[in-house]
């Protein structure tokens, strides 16, 4: 990461979705730490999340300014969706 910051690259994406939720909150404030404020930060988790995980996650993702959370959920889980956007 360090290199692609090194030549210019202005955001950044990580793959997130372990079973602990903790593990990626901690990897999250981890990166934002090293990346610093200013470079914008997107998390993928490829739909392991439950609805519930995935709200969890959001609350997580406050104090580290993530611009974007990228699949959360499956996407024919439209009930999820509905409840993800409340």
């Amino acid at each position: 990461m360090e290199g692609y910051l090194a030549k210019g690259f202005k955001a950044v994406k990580i793959k997130i979705g372990r079973d602990n939720l903790q593990e990626d909150l901690d990897r999250i404030k981890a990166v934002r730490e090293f990346i610093g404020p200013d470079v914008t930060f997107m998390v993928d988790a490829n739909y392991s999340m439950t609805v519930e995980k995935a709200i969890k996650a959001i609350e997580g993702f406050k104090e580290h300014n993530i611009t974007w959370f990228e699949e959360p959920i499956i996407p024919d889980n439209y009930k999820g969706f509905g409840g993800n956007c409340r």
